[in-house]
């Protein structure tokens, strides 16, 4: 419960506006095959994955992914 105390109020304190997932018991990372960090998924509206990187993008690819799944930087 602390982390998910700490995690939000960084989000509220950077005004982000996607989605954070606290995997407390691992389920998550198992879904989607995570094992390294970071790891990055662009999701489209319809919950297709159209993107992973794992590690950090470049910018470049960074605004690709966006614009595959409909969002404009």
């Amino acid at each position: 419960m602390v982390y998910y105390i700490i995690v939000h109020a960084f989000a509220d304190e950077h005004s982000l506006s996607f989605s954070i997932v606290l995997d407390k018991d691992g389920k998550v990372s198992k879904a989607y095959r995570i094992y390294a960090i970071p790891s990055l998924f662009f999701v489209d509206n319809q919950g297709v994955i159209q993107a992973r990187y794992i590690g950090t993008p470049a910018e470049a690819q960074l605004e690709e992914s966006l614009a595959a799944i409909g969002a404009v930087p």
